[in-house]
Order: C-alpha cells, then sequence, then structure tokens
C-alpha cells in the first residue's frame, strides 16, 4: 500500500511529501494582528456551528490573531482561497495562507496542528 499513490487523502504524493506539506517551513511566526484565522463554514450545519463557536474561545489564546468566520454566502472569499468544503480552516500570517485543515478538528487538534507555527511568548523570554 505505501507504493500505491493513486488513491487515499492526497492521490500521487508519497507520505513523507504529505508529512512535509504538513510542516511550516522558517522561523516561527510571531502572535500578531497580523495573524488570521479564517473559518469556512456552513451555517445550520452541526459540525461547522460548533468549530466556530469553539474557535472563538480557541483564537483568545492567540491574542491578538484575529478569527474570521466565512459563509458560502461569501462566494469570493470562498473562490479566492479555493475552499469547496466545510469546515475549513485557514491560517494566514500577513495575507500569506501558512496551514489549511480540512473538515471539523477540536481546539485540541487545532493546537496540535499549529504548534509548529507560533513564537509563543514563553519561547522568546527562554530564549533571552
Amino acid at each position: 500500500p505505501d507504493l500505491c499513490r493513486g488513491a487515499d487523502l492526497f492521490p500521487g504524493l508519497s507520505p513523507e511529501q504529505v508529512r512535509q506539506a504538513g510542516e511550516y517551513e522558517g522561523e516561527r511566526i510571531p502572535l500578531s494582528a497580523e495573524v488570521e484565522f479564517t473559518l469556512f463554514a456552513m451555517p445550520r450545519v452541526l459540525s461547522c456551528e460548533e468549530m466556530a463557536r469553539d474557535m472563538r474561545e480557541l483564537v483568545d489564546g492567540y491574542a491578538p490573531a484575529k478569527l474570521r468566520v466565512i459563509t458560502p454566502k461569501e462566494r469570493e472569499a470562498c473562490l479566492e482561497h479555493g475552499v469547496t468544503g466545510f469546515p475549513t480552516l485557514l491560517i494566514t500570517w500577513r495575507g500569506e495562507t501558512v496551514r489549511v485543515l480540512d473538515g471539523y478538528h477540536s481546539n485540541e487538534q487545532v493546537r496540535a496542528a499549529v504548534a509548529d507555527l507560533f513564537q509563543l511568548d514563553n519561547e522568546i523570554e527562554g530564549a533571552g
């Protein structure tokens, strides 16, 4: 199965390529107002509503980062980012997408998925 690349969630990609694509290459991003969590969510869909509610709490821990929730009514934004499935979470910095999470993710899963992205205050203090 590892040699077969025609199926699975990422057809044509090896497990190593998938792993590398999920890791942020570069220095850690300082938390600032230039960081935005953008959740594409479908109204009246339980998983989307739950994730939108939970993301408000999660983003408070990444202040001053912002949360933006976009519905399919904002078609231009969906097209601009190539979003076709809901929920989808984009993490952007200075307008550039640095991480995409497709599907429902709990706050714990989001924290784990972005652990390599951000420079936290305690890391700054420990470096000095």
